[in-house]
């Protein structure tokens, strides 16, 4: 069984430093989706719209409360030596880091999932496809 989450656009932060506007992608995805997955879930980014190897982008995820709360980062990494490193090939989807879902079990906490451009790009339809 497997679930496609669509991420959805969220309002762009200003980087005080660098004055440029980075589009940043967003999706709680509720620890009853872990729970059907058996806590064994593997998460892809999925796009038919992106070139990830060619886009540099920053995956991060955090476990939060059901309340929004968060608790814990999971994942901050640049896809760029997430990509050598894993050699992915495919353009349009690759796997994100393992994150421990034993924390999501165990405390029954969701997860937010943040996809965010590293340089200005155009919009993309960019989506989570958990396996």
């Amino acid at each position: 069984m497997s679930s496609l989450v669509k991420l959805q656009r969220i309002d762009p932060a200003i980087e005080d430093n660098t004055k440029i506007t980075l589009a940043r992608y967003a999706h709680i995805v509720p620890h009853s989706v872990f729970e059907q997955h058996q806590f064994k879930a593997q998460i892809k980014l999925y796009s038919p719209t992106c070139d990830f190897i060619s886009t540099p982008m920053m995956l991060l995820a955090w476990t939060i409360t059901p309340n929004k709360e968060i608790i814990r980062k999971q994942t901050d990494i640049s896809t760029v030596p997430w990509i050598e490193a894993m050699n992915f090939k495919q353009t349009n989807s690759i796997y994100w880091p393992d994150i421990q879902q034993s924390d999501i079990k165990e405390f029954k906490y969701d997860m937010l999932f943040v996809v965010k451009y590293i340089s200005t790009a155009p919009s993309n339809e960019i989506y989570l496809q958990i396996e």
